[in-house]
């Protein structure tokens, strides 16, 4: 079993939503080309296999130190924080439990159907959430509240927190801002690329990783669309359709690159957004880029999309008395500074949470720069230099060391 495989099997084992989906996806690009070559002369069903092609799995809980601040290699772990008001349910937990007055000291970034939604208050602001959640908008918002960070999490013990960087981000459907590189940007001074964690306690994320090298930017051009970690691209690159299941050579092209391709599922992710045809390839037809372009026919028609929704709930209905242990538990992914992004939400309701760090020798702000406000993990920065990130539910112990689990040499060092 090659490197890759062993980290694929250590995710769904560290993932009840994705065990109960194991047979949609591939965990070797010879099986993922085989089933697209089959899906494209018409001998597959449903809209093909999903890429499944993660960072390693780490076990932060026994390292017993913090991440090195000079870390440069994504990964992922279920020591992943929590918050301290539990992880909302729907919008109306959100806004009793967060949205209020000592909880969330300023009003949410919101944004609704890729339109930015600015709001004087705690009020306004869950005026619109539960606005949008009931005309059935997708959306996402971008909350300052309280977060308990991950034990490994560096802050205060060797590397210092990026201000106004931490939040709980939560949203309904296809929802997300793009490619991007998390940044910090202060009137005056040169943009920081900074390091990220990002929890997930609820719903399923496609997620994109690229490396920042040559190649690395090139591809996520490639993908986001030209100028997409500036902010002149970005109100066009967030409209960009994510191919959830690219072209295998594309798909080829990220993993030669250094980059990871792969599916991020909490325990209780609920229905795939694919249900309502709104999932990652139909997220923004008519402007997408070449990548965009000739991924749009791979997630299939309406109709496919619902039959593979369908018949994933199906196999979920069957292991949910098996998984109920684990509806709660979080994963944890770390990105480290200069890494390219792309984290599109696929579900009807999804929670996370973060935080970011300067790393030791990450200053200056690389290709392009990201202005303008900014959701969750992937940061669009604020004025004030704030960006916004993505929370979860506390993390299960004891699960990283599984087959499969090849921790990087800094942790085996640890």
């Amino acid at each position: 079993m090659s490197d890759a495989d062993d980290a694929a099997q250590a995710l769904i084992d560290a993932s009840a939503g994705l065990r109960r989906r194991a047979s949609q996806y591939a965990t070797t690009f010879e099986a993922y080309a085989a089933a697209a070559a089959a899906q494209a002369s018409g001998g597959g069903g449903g809209g093909g296999l999903l890429p499944l092609f993660p960072p390693p799995l780490v076990d932060m809980d026994a390292t017993r130190k913090a991440l090195p601040a000079s870390c440069s290699a994504p990964f992922l772990c279920t020591s992943a924080g929590a918050l301290p008001r539990g992880v909302p349910d729907d919008v109306d937990d959100l806004v009793a439990g967060y949205l209020v007055s000592g909880v969330s000291d300023s009003p949410p970034n919101i944004d609704v159907d890729f339109e930015s939604v600015e709001c004087a208050s705690n009020g306004q602001a869950r005026r619109a959430l539960t606005s949008a959640s009931a005309e059935g908008k997708r959306y996402w918002a971008a909350c300052h509240v309280p977060i308990e960070h991950p034990r490994w999490w560096p802050s205060g013990r060797g590397a210092e927190a990026v201000p106004g960087f931490e939040h709980l981000i939560v949203g309904e459907g296809s929802s997300g801002i793009g490619m991007h590189r998390d940044r910090y940007r202060e009137d005056g001074r040169p943009d920081r690329l900074v390091s990220t964690y990002l929890s997930l306690g609820r719903g399923r994320k496609h997620v994109v990783l690229l490396p920042p090298t040559d190649e690395g930017a090139a591809v996520a051009e490639l993908l986001g669309g030209l100028g997409c970690d500036n902010a002149y691209g970005r109100s066009s690159s967030q409209r960009v359709a994510m191919p959830v299941r690219p072209p295998p050579e594309l798909l080829e092209r990220v993993l030669q690159c250094g980059g990871f391709w792969f599916d991020l599922e909490a325990g209780s992710a609920g229905p795939s957004d694919a249900e309502g045809g709104r999932c990652g390839d139909d997220l923004a037809k008519g402007e997408a880029s070449e990548a965009g372009e000739a991924g749009e026919g791979e997630a299939g028609g309406e109709e496919e999309a619902r039959q593979t929704t369908q018949d994933e709930d199906a196999d979920a209905e069957e292991e949910d008395d098996d998984d109920d242990d684990d509806d709660d538990e979080a994963l944890c992914l770390f990105m480290p500074a200069g890494w390219w992004h792309w984290l599109l939400a696929d579900s009807k309701w999804h929670v996370a949470w973060s935080g970011s760090f300067f790393p030791d020798c990450g200053q200056g702000g690389g290709r392009g720069s990201r202005g303008g406000r900014g959701q969750g993990r992937g940061g669009r920065v604020g004025g004030g230099g704030s960006a916004r990130r993505e929370a979860g539910a506390p993390g299960a112990k004891g699960k990283e060391q599984q087959k499969g689990s090849r921790a990087p040499r800094w942790a085996r060092a640890l």
